[in-house]
């Protein structure tokens, strides 16, 4: 079941830390319907974090790839900004590290 919470990720930087509020979507492909459709059915593992602006997304992806965690690139929806997740190994570590935090 997909989560979407309002959750926080910290980064320290000598004595500074910044904090990024944001929610999340999870999105987990339906494995029946690969076994069934095979390739027509491409729907990987997905997770799309919203965001205020440019300058918050630039915060969390330096956040993200301090713990390891590849992002893909910031895109405008509506009036947020969504950086994408994308692959299992991506998604586990996020899941693992927002479960922590």
């Amino acid at each position: 079941m997909p989560r979407n919470p309002e959750t926080h990720l910290y980064i320290l930087k000598g004595e500074k830390t910044a904090i990024a509020p944001f929610s999340y979507c999870e999105r987990i492909p339906d494995l029946e319907r690969r076994k069934k459709e095979k390739a027509d059915y491409k729907k990987g593992y997905e997770i799309r974090i919203s965001l205020q602006d440019k300058k918050e997304s630039e915060i969390m992806k330096a956040i993200l790839k301090k713990r390891g965690i590849i992002s893909g690139n910031p895109y405008k929806k509506h009036k947020r900004i969504i950086l994408p997740l994308y692959g299992e190994d991506n998604a586990d570590v996020f899941m693992a590290v927002v479960e922590k935090a």
